[in-house]
């Protein structure tokens, strides 16, 4: 095995036996947490199958404290670092456009396009936004907060330091204000709040899957009906709160999914097909469209100067599923001025 930098994340690339590039892990366990390997490493690498983690034990490339494990039983006592290789998933395409919608010096603002990951992950380690802000030379920007990978939308960037602590700092605030545009199964017939306790679906099978649970963070979500067809309603989205997959969550809550959702309104066995074997015919078919028909359209944010807005159109592929399901969209100007009305409700 040998090493190599990588330029991605300055971290190092690592060649397997049989040639495959990897990438370290590194997770610490919590003092804590003792118990199994695999289970605690179960409950940390939330994507992952019990089955392919302990694939991963066995397979020679894990080491608690420095020290090879190859046991899926192994006794963790808490507090020591697991550090695992990770292959780098093959053929995972180029990146699609990333638009910079404004920039200063402290601030970026970027329009991600639907299928982008933000943050490396199980299954994308290079075509992610944060390795495109690493190839375009343009300084030392990092995402101030998320977008699901198949969310389009804006995005603030800022500069690492003061500026990133500042700018995370209002989202956590919740001071930012976001708009986003959706698809929605089903005709929602006028303005309504699911107000919804949000918590991980402790019955699905699906780790990362999130439902209304009594015991869940408090969280609430604003939907504007824009336009209805037969079965299918565009609609503006105010999410008060941000809970992981909040909107996602809430829409199917209240009876409207979002058209194209593999995880929400459809049973786990279309996330778990494609997350194995990727998007199907049949579930194509099924789903429609081969993403989540959600767009982050809009974003205040609040700085020193006065409010800073920005506002990005939806893309091809949203305007052209909307026009598949007899849905019209308003003009950039028309929902610009209704996301900003409906804003300072």
């Amino acid at each position: 095995m040998t090493t190599t930098s990588n330029p991605g994340d300055g971290g190092q690339l690592y060649t397997l036996d049989d040639g495959r590039e990897a990438t370290a892990v590194e997770i610490r366990v919590s003092r804590d947490q003792p118990g199994r390997l695999d289970a605690v490493l179960a409950g940390r690498l939330v994507r992952y199958s019990r089955e392919r983690i302990q694939q991963i034990i066995r397979g020679g490339t894990l080491t608690v404290d420095g020290c090879p494990v190859r046991k899926p039983a192994y006794r963790l006592k808490g507090g020591e670092t697991v550090v695992f290789l990770r292959p780098l998933p093959e053929g995972e395409g180029p990146i699609p456009e990333v638009l910079i919608l404004s920039r200063t010096d402290e601030i970026l603002v970027l329009g991600k396009p639907g299928d982008l990951t933000v943050h490396p992950t199980a299954n994308a380690l290079k075509r992610t936004l944060t390795f495109w802000l690493s190839t375009q030379g343009l300084g030392e920007y990092t995402p101030s907060h998320r977008l699901d990978r198949e969310t389009s939308g804006v995005l603030v960037c800022a500069r690492r330091g003061e500026a990133s602590r500042m700018v995370k700092g209002f989202f956590l605030e919740q001071r930012v204000k976001k708009g986003y545009l959706a698809l929605l199964r089903g005709e929602v017939p006028g303005p309504c709040v699911v107000d919804g306790p949000i918590g991980d679906d402790e019955a699905s099978p699906i780790r990362v899957r999130q439902t209304v649970r009594p015991d869940g963070a408090p969280s609430s979500t604003r939907f504007v009906p824009l336009a209805s067809a037969p079965g299918a309603t565009l609609a503006a989205i105010l999410p008060a709160t941000g809970r992981q997959h909040q909107i996602r969550v809430h829409a199917e809550h209240g009876g409207f999914p979002l058209w194209g959702d593999k995880m929400y309104g459809v049973g786990p066995e279309v996330f778990l097909s494609f997350i194995d074997e990727g998007l199907s015919p049949a579930q194509l078919e099924a789903l429609r469209f081969p993403r989540q028909m959600l767009h982050a359209a809009f974003l205040l944010l609040p700085l020193a100067e006065g409010d800073e807005i920005h506002y990005w159109h939806p893309p091809d592929d949203f305007l052209e599923a909307a026009g598949q399901l007899g849905l019209e969209v308003p003009t950039p100007g028309a929902l610009r001025d209704r996301f900003s009305d409906l804003l300072r409700r």
